[in-house]
This record gives C-alpha cells, sequence and structure tokens, in this order.
C-alpha cells in the first residue's frame, strides 16, 4: 500500500513539475488542470506522512523556481515571469500564491498591475465537484426556501476559503448572497500552512547572509501574518458578528452598506452565510476608471 502510494506521488510530481513547462514553452500556458493533491491519496496516517508530503511540495516549489526561472533567462519578460510562476503555484495551492503576493507587493517586487492580476487568482480559485456540499447547500436552500436560479454548479465567484451563490428569495423574489465553505478547507490549509512553516524553519538554517536577506524582505513576518487572517478566514460565525457590529456602527453613514446577514442560518449551519445582495463595484475596478477619467 505505502510503495503504490509513494509510487503515484511521483508519478503526478514528474507530471506536474518537469513536463509541464516544456510542453507549455510556446504557448506559455501553464497547465491548469494537472493539479497534484496529495491529501486526495487516502491511507492509515502515519508520522512520516507529514514529512513525506512536505518532501514532495519542497521538489515541486524547486523545480517550479528554477524551471521558470530558466525561461525567464531566454526571454526576459518579468511580467510573464510573475505570471507563469502564480499560476504555477496556483495549481499545486493557492495559497502559495496568496502569500508570494504579500511577500512581493509590499516589498515592491511587483507593480499594482501585476498585483491586481495576482488578486486575480485568489478571487477565482478553480474549483470541481468535490469542492461543493451539495447535500448541504440544497439542506440550506430548502431549509430557508431559497431558490438557486444556476443550479450549484455555476457560481458567481469562487475564493480560496468559499464558493458563493447568488439565490433568491421563494416569499419576496428580493437576490440574496449564499457563501459557502468549501468542503475540507480546514485540513487542506492546515497540510498548506504546516509545509510553509517547515519551509520556514529550514530557511532558518540557512546562512548568516541569505538570513539578513529574508530578514530585509520581512518574509516571515509576512507569511505569518497572512496566514493568522486566512485561518480566522474560516471561521463564518465570527465574519457574521463582524459584519453586524460594523453594520450597527456605519448605520448613520449613507455613503457605507454593509449587506444584512442572516445570522439563523450560520448558526444552522456554521458552513454558510446566507446576506443580502447588493450591487456594487471592486475597489480595483474603481481605481481603474479613475485613472481613466484623469
Amino acid at each position: 500500500m505505502y510503495r503504490l502510494y509513494l509510487l503515484k506521488m511521483l508519478k503526478m510530481f514528474f507530471i506536474h513539475s518537469f513536463l509541464s513547462p516544456f510542453i507549455n514553452l510556446f504557448s506559455l500556458k501553464p497547465p491548469i488542470n494537472w493539479v497534484f493533491h496529495p491529501q486526495k491519496v487516502t491511507f492509515p496516517m502515519c508520522k512520516g506522512l507529514k514529512y513525506l508530503r512536505f518532501a514532495v511540495f519542497l521538489l515541486q516549489f524547486v523545480t517550479v523556481l528554477t524551471s521558470e526561472s530558466f525561461l525567464y533567462l531566454l526571454f526576459r519578460k518579468y511580467p510573464l515571469f510573475i505570471h507563469r510562476l502564480a499560476t504555477r503555484f496556483a495549481s499545486i495551492n493557492v495559497l502559495y500564491v496568496k502569500l508570494f503576493q504579500a511577500v512581493a507587493f509590499n516589498n515592491h517586487l511587483i507593480d499594482d498591475e501585476t498585483n491586481h492580476a495576482l488578486m486575480g487568482f485568489t478571487d477565482n480559485v478553480p474549483r470541481s465537484f468535490h469542492d461543493i456540499r451539495v447535500d448541504e447547500l440544497i439542506d440550506v436552500c430548502d431549509k430557508y426556501d431559497i431558490q438557486l436560479p444556476d443550479g450549484y454548479e455555476s457560481p458567481i465567484n469562487s475564493g480560496m476559503i468559499s464558493i458563493v451563490y447568488k439565490g433568491v428569495w421563494r416569499k419576496n423574489g428580493q437576490q440574496c448572497i449564499i457563501k459557502m465553505k468549501r468542503k475540507h478547507i480546514e485540513s487542506r490549509l492546515a497540510e498548506s500552512i504546516e509545509n510553509i512553516q517547515l519551509f520556514l524553519y529550514f530557511l532558518s538554517l540557512l546562512p548568516i547572509s541569505l538570513i539578513t536577506m529574508i530578514k530585509k524582505y520581512q518574509i516571515f513576518e509576512l507569511i505569518h501574518r497572512n496566514i493568522d487572517v486566512i485561518k480566522q478566514q474560516t471561521c463564518f460565525s465570527t465574519e457574521v458578528k463582524n459584519m453586524m457590529r460594523i453594520r450597527e456602527n456605519c448605520r448613520n453613514l449613507k455613503y457605507v452598506i454593509i449587506p444584512e446577514a442572516e445570522q439563523e442560518v450560520t448558526e444552522y449551519n456554521s458552513n454558510f452565510i446566507v446576506m443580502q445582495y447588493i450591487v456594487g463595484m471592486k475597489i480595483a475596478e474603481i481605481a481603474c476608471q479613475t485613472v481613466s477619467h484623469s
């Protein structure tokens, strides 16, 4: 059993890390479908599994970084290099893109345009049927009399933590938003964070000259700060309470509109948030319009 598991991991790693950059050398489109998910291969847990997963992660990280650096030396196109790097990291786990974005943007290694492009990865994370809590979604919609006009296969957004649907209250025909936590997201995040923490530990063992460079870019601080924020995003009960508190604090401000959340839904199922649908624009879109008019 262990031999078969190891062979499957090595096979998927070889396909993802070694073949993908050369197959897509001319199209310059890194593969999205060849995604390696070690957490989907199940067998009795053992202590060595953590280090085996970390070894696979480390090999993937080094291979992606070196192969894309080699392509950058050939083409000398920095935005393309960042885009391909982020795309391949996203195919492993979008958490790595989010951390990469935080470190790069805070240290002025990327411009605003590239940062907005990276935000696109975290705002439109690839999803699959295995991410959807179908039974729970149907149960919540039936209990609170909500209709999904486009069905559960057509969300309007998919983030790293959750998948978002537009629904309609049958009682009054008003639109609402259903925010659903991805299935098994806590365990998947825990594994990814564990890999990152082990990676940071090995970085701390590097020579003093490299440690000085790492401290200059505040890599440790930025990563730990973002990990804490991401962990908090998995608690929908806290998110609903924060929405209600901010809505109350801003009730007299006409230019601030906070959607009203149905606390009863989250109390019934902590993997869901149902809130008022508000038509609006993203901050990035407002910024683009401001620049075009100026």
